[in-house]
């Protein structure tokens, strides 16, 4: 009985933790550092509300980010509210109230925790401790490549240097994709996520997909690797969509490489996750030894719009759960 006991005492919900004195000492310490950082590039911190009405936020999120949520009902009122599953939307609503008036850029930061339902054999937890900046104002090349830079000065203030920084741009891929039947957007969108080629050459036999656009939706799964990915990926698509894209894309690695940060930046124009919620150049941070990403942003121009307030803005998000499993093992 005393040993069923025990075992009880011990267990906490699936996919979140408990964190010990040493852990607790080094998130401590990536806050401190990141957050350092974040304020040298002129960030202010903020602090979000732990949970929301859930009709009100999801006005800035995904169906499926909606779906993963944790959603319960307020008993003053009966409405269905959600512990937030996403702080951009949230800093979103913030600069539509708050700081319509303000000089731009605005930017804005925060340390905190988000909270998603996974599968138990994602392998991911459901509480996300996060550090992440958002921009609001500015649409230029050099405005978009400040992002990289934030997120690298965080790397390397907490002495990771094996990282690689992998760069797409919605733009390109969406504009591919629009050529293609809309009754295969979906699927198409999935397939190449998933990078799976025999079932993208399956739905362009099946929908009758022929042509450049065939030749397109194949050829996208090269262009990964440097620079050189530019000069391939205007000889695959000669349309004004992707050329603009590719060009926006071109002008970012160029500033970037001026600052000596080419070193650890990829291209990957086959990258199209999550892009029904950005707009223009994307990014997504590999540290090594941890299987996941442990970071991502790009650029979302219209969120803040869906609050009342359209306004161009790019931000990002550091997973903290995996910066701290990447100091531990070493990655520097």
């Amino acid at each position: 009985m005393k040993k069923i006991l025990e075992q009880s005492l011990s267990m906490i919900p699936q996919g979140v933790a408990t964190h010990l004195p040493e852990a607790t000492i080094l998130r401590r310490e990536i806050e401190k550092k990141g957050m350092a950082v974040l304020k040298k590039f002129g960030f202010q911190e903020v602090i979000t509300p732990l949970f929301e009405y859930l009709d009100v936020l999801s006005l800035g999120m995904g169906p499926e980010m909606i779906e993963r949520g944790y959603k319960f009902i307020d008993r003053s009122n009966g409405r269905f509210m959600i512990l937030r599953p996403d702080v951009t939307p949230q800093i979103a609503r913030m600069v539509s109230m708050h700081f319509r008036g303000e000089a731009k850029p605005v930017r804005l930061c925060y340390f905190t925790n988000v909270f998603r339902h996974e599968e138990a054999h994602a392998g991911r937890e459901r509480e996300i401790f996060q550090i992440g900046g958002e921009t609001f104002g500015g649409v230029k090349p050099s405005d978009d490549a400040e992002l990289i830079e934030v997120v690298t000065g965080i790397l390397k203030a907490l002495k990771l240097s094996r990282y690689r920084i992998v760069m797409g741009h919605a733009g390109f891929f969406k504009s591919i994709l629009s050529r293609c039947p809309v009754d295969s957007q979906k699927e198409i969108q999935s397939a190449i996520a998933r990078k799976e080629i025999s079932r993208l050459e399956k739905i362009i036999e099946e929908k009758k997909i022929t042509g450049r656009s065939a030749e397109e939706l194949l050829g996208i799964f090269s262009l990964f690797g440097g620079e050189e990915v530019f000069r391939k990926a205007r000889k695959l698509s000669r349309e004004k969509e992707t050329l603009a894209a590719l060009d926006h894309l071109k002008a970012i690695f160029a500033v970037l490489k001026k600052k000596g940060l080419d070193g650890n930046l990829l291209i990957d124009l086959g990258e199209v996750r999550d892009f029904d919620y950005y707009t223009g150049p994307v990014f997504e941070i590999f540290v090594e030894g941890i299987g996941y990403e442990i970071g991502g942003g790009g650029r979302y121009d219209h969120l803040s719009a869906k609050y009342g307030y359209d306004c161009p803005a790019r931000g990002f998000a550091l997973d903290v759960e995996k910066l701290q499993q990447a100091i531990e093992k070493g990655s520097s």
